[in-house]
């Protein structure tokens, strides 16, 4: 009977014309040639994750959309990315998965080659850098990596609990020890938007000195300077004080960062 139902909706071995057996053929061919457009090219798979003091091109957003980690030693995750917030069709994908041979893999599908912009956030672990959220919270726009003329690509990412969480810089920064980020100039002060006050790091090749936090005020973080770093050694006779530094730019970006795997 299912034969016969099919052979009817078809017309194939029907005793149908052979025009309208033509037309069928056409239709369905459309309907194939439509659902392939509508799928757009194959994606592009760029793997890895990158450290923000790494050179290259890096925006570190305001925090970032990682995996919730399941209990599962093999597990495999994959976050649409889409154009706008509800968008039908997603443009891209982020992708985690972990096996005992590879490892933990991470990964963004693009339709074009990207640098990426997958940040490293935690000791092998990976999201991607966020710079605004929809109205409701439900969604991220996110900067998976950079085109090849440079300029940042954008996507849309749902907040999903159970399956994604958003890390926000602001809470991240206060729970490690920290140092400036390249570029940018240590500048302490007696308050938050107060006067300057001076504080000689001891010279190194990227500064001996530590952060640690104490207090956040808005962008402002009152932090324990200690020069040279007391972080994993025990200096003879370190110089400290506490002072204020603005730990974010006005858009919310960390001005310090640091070390997610050790000292």
């Amino acid at each position: 009977m299912r034969s016969k139902l099919f052979a009817r909706a078809t017309g194939v071995g029907s005793t149908g014309s052979g025009s309208s057996r033509v037309a069928m053929l056409l239709a369905m061919l459309g309907a194939a040639a439509a659902t392939a457009a509508a799928q757009g090219p194959p994606l592009i798979r760029t793997e890895g994750w990158r450290h923000l003091f790494d050179p290259g091109a890096a925006d570190p957003g305001v925090g970032v959309v990682t995996f919730v980690s399941p209990r599962q030693a093999s597990w495999a995750d994959t976050l649409p990315l889409f154009a706008q917030p509800g968008g039908e069709g997603p443009i891209g994908r982020f992708v985690f998965a972990a096996d005992s041979v590879r490892g933990w893999v991470y990964a963004v599908e693009w339709a074009d080659t990207l640098t990426t912009n997958l940040l490293e956030y935690g000791y092998e672990e990976a999201g991607l850098p966020v710079d605004s959220l929809s109205d409701d919270g439900a969604w991220a726009r996110v900067i998976p990596g950079f085109a090849t003329d440079g300029g940042a690509v954008r996507a849309w990412a749902p907040i999903r609990p159970g399956l994604t969480e958003l890390v926000r810089w602001r809470e991240r920064l206060a729970e490690h020890d920290l140092f400036f980020r390249a570029g940018v100039t240590p500048a302490f002060f007696d308050a938050p938007g107060g006067a300057p006050v001076p504080f000689p790091l001891r010279a190194a090749d990227d500064g001996d000195y530590i952060l640690h936090p104490l207090e956040i005020r808005g962008s402002w973080m009152r932090v324990r300077a200690v020069t040279p770093s007391d972080m994993c050694d025990n200096p003879a006779a370190p110089q400290v004080a506490e002072l204020w530094i603005r730990f974010l730019d006005p858009s919310g970006r960390p001005a310090v960062w640091y070390y997610t795997r050790g000292c």
